[in-house]
């Protein structure tokens, strides 16, 4: 029977290890958790802190900070150099009122109507008008037609007579308010 009472007790404490083992892992588990989330808030603090430095000390920076400064400087202006190129790429150029992403040829914002600087050349704006003239004609065959399809087809300007996409505010050839 005393075999059996050592073997019972042997048993118990195995199991009593193992618990207090889980238990310690859980709780190790837990405070590791926390340690993270207050790593990433202070990083986050450290990120503010350098912005705030940044924002009020570019052109001022301590000796010790003047080389991150001027390298945060040159990332900034890379990534608008690397965004002009896109929206040169797609064709598209902001607007200085509102910041709209609108055609390069526009001379007034869709949007709100401000006057754009135009960045075309003389021969790249012949073809967007051409191109504007093609979908003008079009709209005033399907007008002719009075199908369905006329709903679709852009308007024109009642001022300067020039085809506009769809949804636009103001005209993107005399900036007229639609």
């Amino acid at each position: 029977m005393a075999f059996f009472e050592g073997i019972g007790k042997k048993i118990s404490q195995t199991a009593q290890g193992a618990i207090k083992g889980t238990r310690d892992l859980t709780e190790v588990s837990r405070l590791n958790g926390q340690i993270l989330d207050e790593q990433k808030a202070m990083d986050s603090f450290f990120l503010q802190l350098g912005k705030k430095y940044y924002e009020l000390h570019t052109n001022s920076a301590d000796e010790n900070f003047a080389h991150f400064c001027n390298s945060i400087t040159a990332c900034i202006e890379k990534i608008a150099a690397l965004k002009k190129e896109v929206h040169n790429i797609k064709g598209m150029k902001k607007c200085p009122g509102c910041g709209a992403e609108i055609p390069i040829a526009t001379l007034y914002c869709e949007v709100c109507g401000c006057e754009t600087k135009n960045d075309v050349t003389q021969a790249e704006g012949n073809a967007v008008q051409a191109e504007g003239n093609a979908v003008q004609a079009e709209g005033n065959a399907v007008q002719a037609e009075g199908n369905a399809v006329q709903a679709k087809t852009p308007g024109t300007c009642p001022n300067c007579n020039i085809a506009l996409p769809e949804h636009v505010s103001f005209c993107t050839g005399c900036g007229h308010k639609l």
